[in-house]
């Protein structure tokens, strides 16, 4: 009797400690808008983006970073690059020009540097239709805080400004015009 009330008890605790922090939803960067409305794209589609397997969800061990409706961490920021093109008037899908595609490539996340620092690590590649690629990578730093699920909450409520940040070294890169011609 004491063990299965033992057993069952572990069971529980140990269910009861990964809990879901969902991430927000993308927002458009207006530097992001103004970077790609200044290179004069137009009909720029926006394929699959695959990610790669050392992507780990996990923040301190008892949370999962989720993003939001029902999307991968690499869909999100296909979406994002998606969103992004069409509020600069350069997203086309019907007749594109070109289509890029992504692989994210490290996806990394931390809420314990020096204790109260968070950050995200993003490395993506983009190929385009034309047969360029172009690999851009970006470190976004924050402050997390010491105590686990409010530096979780905050790991998870940056990464949007993370996928901006990624976007944007993406799109003001000298390389980024030849993947759309």
């Amino acid at each position: 009797m004491n063990r299965s009330l033992v057993a069952v008890t572990c069971a529980a605790l140990l269910s009861a400690c990964t809990v879901q922090q969902p991430v927000a939803r993308y927002a458009i960067s207006a530097d992001n808008r103004a970077a790609i409305k200044g290179i004069h794209a137009k009909d720029v589609a926006v394929g699959h983006f695959v990610s790669a397997d050392k992507i780990d969800p996990n923040c301190r061990g008892g949370m999962i970073l989720t993003p939001p409706d029902g999307l991968s961490f690499a869909a999100y920021i296909q979406k994002a690059l998606a969103d992004e093109l069409k509020v600069a008037d350069s997203y086309g899908d019907l007749q594109p020009k070109v289509t890029l595609s992504g692989k994210v490539e490290e996806l990394e996340s931390s809420s314990t540097v020096g204790l109260t620092g968070g950050y995200w690590n993003i490395k993506l590649l983009v190929s385009s239709s034309n047969g360029q690629s172009l690999t851009v990578q970006h470190r976004s730093t924050f402050k997390a805080g010491f105590e686990g699920s409010e530096a979780c909450r905050r790991v998870a409520a940056q990464f949007p400004a993370a996928v901006q940040d990624i976007i944007h070294e993406l799109v003001t890169n000298s390389a980024f015009p030849a993947l759309l011609q």
